[in-house]
């Protein structure tokens, strides 16, 4: 993950992008600690205009645009 990490930073894709890339790898693993931690930074990164939230107690997070 730390390889990952260095080369996502590397390029220019802004803070959201990378963060649910690793929301998606949490889910696929089903490792909701590092569910809940990536939940967090898609949280700071995402634009006001976008919500982030866990849904249920499993490994699953929504990520849904908000109107106005």
């Amino acid at each position: 993950m730390f390889a990952l990490e260095k080369y996502i930073h590397a390029g220019n894709l802004g803070e959201a992008l990378p963060a649910l890339v690793k929301i998606h790898a949490s889910q696929i693993n089903g490792c909701a600690y590092c569910l809940d931690m990536h939940g967090c930074e898609a949280r700071a990164a995402l634009s006001a205009a976008s919500m982030c939230y866990r849904q249920g107690g499993g490994a699953e997070l929504v990520v849904r645009a908000t109107s106005g």
